[in-house]
């Protein structure tokens, strides 16, 4: 029987326990005993494809397919073929369910009778077509559950583990190497799989993660980042679970701790897309700033591509982090220039050389090189260059490694196709392999790199990082070169669309505000057609009189807001004035606070990631301004102190150009108070705006708020929860 060793840990059948016991994954990726189930004397069928592609990877545990119909001592392919489960003797670390989803809820049942440790699902036609396969997933999911076996899928492609020569994906062959793979789309693990392969990079694990109806983003990140043959990570996500945004968040920073760089392909971001998420995987999608905000507080990369998922990883696994600038050679002007400006488009500096060094470039480049202020960068196309001696490549990159401000040379132009010069070239490609190893990184970009030129392929076998254009290896090395500490979130709001809301009646949220601890200030209400409803002699003068109604979001466009009424007589007036504008409009009058720095601190509860609060510049120039940063959960007093130094207007805070500081401390605690009711309420929206921000404190002159399907949220009966730590000072 090919592929199967003896069978010295044969027990009896019944329940089995797999590797590792039930609540781990490791047997997803470790198995020593394989079952596939949906086998058939078809060599195209998916299970039989997965069941050939694991012997041609050399697989050195057991394997078995089932097939009710198989007759005793039957073999497909020179593996055992069982009509059960049972007939397999010992514990079975993993099965795959390789059938329709009308036989999967059965062949899981028999899986699971048997205690396998993981099942995994591949069919489609759960979830993703809504609440009957929804219903028929939760099945799934609750008998696994029930036997302790943990599920991947449905709605997967399987499970690839490189050292384990393991590759139960209907994609063969699949390269070695030190990426891990996380997908919810086939065809995309595909396309990364040929771009990998393109620069000669391979996968140590590979999972089609499916609907997570159990094993998720989260679990595998954290295993990812144990695991000693991974070194960086890719995802391919299009969502996630309601209740997973905890998990994904601890996954991403495990990965962080281990020093093993994340990279992540977010699809759903437009309405069409996540749409189309829902039909696919049934994942939930969150608004794309959340997800950019989430991503960059635990230093992973957002790419936009395929290609440009493995041109990042490339670099994290190549390309070891280097402080200082860069130094540029080239074949060609062109290349010089255009080099010149992909580096500066994406902030890399070029480096200064010591006069030593530029000596040194000069002496090595051809005679007739054109001429570089201060020797960087250097272009070798005239006589004498590369094209007659590539080994100049090499001189150069050395000559350059002796400046102790250049952290990385780049090389670019078409190296790897000059045919003519090719053992120069492949004598070329070593040497720069052991410059590159030995004493400072080395880039390459060719336009050869789609062509797989030999020496272009020696220098990514060596560990070079090769690009086919130089905007590419731009992008890449600046993601490399950034530290997850200096990432910026774009500052824009969220956009949240979606579910239907309804404006909240603004004293039922003044009161469920102040239960949550926010402080608010004084108001009297005139309703339409009444007099006041409070004293107005409680209200010092001067005093502001604007609507209060819950359709008017934006008071200031429709002149609703009067500031600095000096008197009752004034006020009369000004309140005579809106009546007749707005006749059935509530109007208030308050405190007018005098001028400071205006400020926006609002939130939204994320269905995965949770409450969400929005900081910003506030007032009448907020959507102009688009000044805003985002504080994802847990919201913490250092997370709203971060957000706050990406905006904009930090400096205006922190008391800038001989200016005061101003009451940060106080905006803080307004921003837990703001998590807090919105932890109490997640169908809530809130938009204090403005906050005017002041050296000694600040004041919540305007507050407005949405609420989503459920209903109006009641203010609870006594203090809301109070935010973490205690209050700052001023």
């Amino acid at each position: 029987m090919r592929g199967q060793p003896p069978t010295g840990d044969a027990g009896a059948t019944g329940t089995h326990v797999g590797l590792e016991g039930a609540d781990g994954i490791a047997a997803l990726f470790q198995p020593r005993v394989v079952a596939v189930v949906g086998v058939s004397r078809t060599s195209v069928k998916w299970g039989n494809r997965i069941l050939q592609h694991t012997l041609d990877a050399g697989f050195t545990g057991r394997i078995y397919g089932i097939n009710p119909t198989a007759g005793a001592g039957e073999e497909v392919a020179g593996v055992p073929l069982v009509p059960s489960i049972d007939e397999i003797p010992g514990p079975i670390d993993l099965a795959v369910l390789a059938v329709r989803r009308d036989l999967a809820e059965q062949a899981m049942r028999e899986v699971a009778r048997v205690g396998v440790g993981v099942a995994v699902v591949t069919a489609s036609g759960f979830g993703e077509l809504g609440a009957e396969g929804l219903a028929a997933e939760a099945r799934l999911r609750d008998i696994a559950a029930a036997a302790g076996t943990r599920l991947l899928g449905p709605n997967g492609f399987g499970v690839f583990s490189a050292d384990d020569r393991l590759n139960l994906t209907p994609r063969s062959p699949i390269a070695p190497g030190p990426l891990a793979l996380a997908s919810q789309s086939g065809n995309v693990a595909v396309a990364l799989f040929q771009q990998a392969a393109a620069v000669r990079l391979g996968f140590s694990r590979c999972v089609g993660v499916g609907n997570q109806s159990d094993i998720g983003f989260g679990e595998l990140l954290e295993y990812f980042a144990s695991d000693r043959q991974t070194r960086a990570v890719g995802l391919y996500v299009e969502g996630l679970r309601a209740d997973d945004g905890a998990g994904f968040r601890a996954g991403l920073e495990a990965c962080r701790r281990a020093g093993k760089p994340v990279a992540v392909l977010k699809s759903g971001s437009s309405a069409v897309g996540a749409r189309s998420v829902q039909t696919h995987t049934h994942a939930l999608t969150s608004d794309d700033t959340v997800w950019a905000t989430v991503l960059g507080a635990h230093g992973a990369v957002r790419v936009g591509s395929a290609e440009e998922l493995v041109d990042v990883l490339q670099a994290a696994v190549r390309v070891p982090w280097f402080s200082g600038g860069v130094a540029v050679a080239t074949d060609g002007g062109g290349d010089t220039v255009m080099a010149v400006d992909a580096l500066a488009e994406v902030g890399l500096p070029l480096a200064t050389l010591t006069d030593a060094a530029r000596d040194r470039v000069h002496a090595v480049a051809p005679p007739l090189a054109p001429p570089s202020p201060g020797g960087n960068p250097v272009t070798l196309d005239t006589p004498g260059g590369v094209q007659d001696n590539p080994g100049i490549l090499a001189s150069c990159a050395e000559a350059f490694a002796s400046a102790p401000d250049v952290g990385v040379v780049v090389l670019g132009g078409v190296f790897g196709g000059y045919a003519l010069q090719q053992p120069a070239e492949l004598s070329t490609a070593r040497a720069l392999v052991e410059l590159h190893l030995g004493r400072i990184p080395v880039v390459v970009q060719s336009s050869h790199v789609i062509s797989r030129s030999d020496p272009l392929l020696l220098l990514a076998d060596g560990g070079v990082a090769i690009y086919p254009t130089v905007q590419r290896l731009a992008a890449a090395l600046a993601t490399r070169h950034r530290t997850s500490s200096g990432a910026r979130v774009p500052n824009r709001a969220p956009r949240r669309a979606g579910a239907t809301v309804s404006a909240l009646d603004p004293d039922e949220l003044r009161a469920l505000l102040r239960a949550g601890g926010i402080d608010l200030p004084g108001q009297v209400r005139i309703p339409p057609g009444e007099g006041w409803r409070g004293d107005i002699d409680a209200i010092d003068f001067p005093v502001a009189v604007k609507l209060s109604d819950p359709a008017v979001a934006h008071k200031s466009e429709v002149d609703g807001v009067r500031l600095d009424v000096a008197d009752k007589r004034q006020l009369e007036e000004v309140v005579g004035d809106l009546r007749r504008r707005f006749p059935a409009s509530p109007l208030v009058v308050m405190h007018s606070y005098p001028a400071g720095l205006e400020l926006l601190v609002g939130g939204f509860t994320d269905p995965v990631f949770g409450p969400v609060v929005l900081l910003g510049r506030g007032g009448i120039w907020t959507e102009a301004e688009d000044d805003v940063a985002l504080c994802a959960a847990p919201v913490t007093r250092a997370s709203v102190r971060n957000a706050l130094q990406t905006l904009r207007c930090h400096p205006i805070l922190a008391g800038g150009r001989g200016q005061p500081p101003l009451a940060i401390g106080r905006v803080v605690d307004l921003a837990l108070s703001v998590a807090s009711v919105l932890s109490a309420h997640p169908t809530l929206t809130l938009d204090l705006n403005p906050v005017i921000l002041y050296a000694d404190g600040c004041a919540v002159v305007d507050v407005y708020g949405t609420v989503g399907e459920g209903g109006v949220p009641a203010a609870p009966d006594g203090p809301g929860t109070a935010p973490s730590g205690t209050k700052e000072g001023m």
